[in-house]
């Protein structure tokens, strides 16, 4: 369906080259090892937050 475009216009599906690769290059690189390690707390830490939170709420 999206490979024909979007309101008529050529979409990164259907584009070639540079038109294609620029707008997906942030997501090919990805994070790296080390930017993933210092996350890691944080995102540790909102998932506790979130479960707490759940269960707080079940208990009511």
């Amino acid at each position: 369906m999206l490979g024909g475009g979007f309101g008529g216009r050529t979409g990164v599906v259907t584009a070639l080259g540079a038109v294609h690769q620029e707008p997906r290059a942030p997501l090919v690189r990805g994070p790296s090892p080390v930017s993933i390690t210092a996350v890691l707390p944080y995102a540790a830490e909102r998932a506790a937050a979130l479960v707490d939170g759940f269960v707080l709420e079940l208990l009511r």
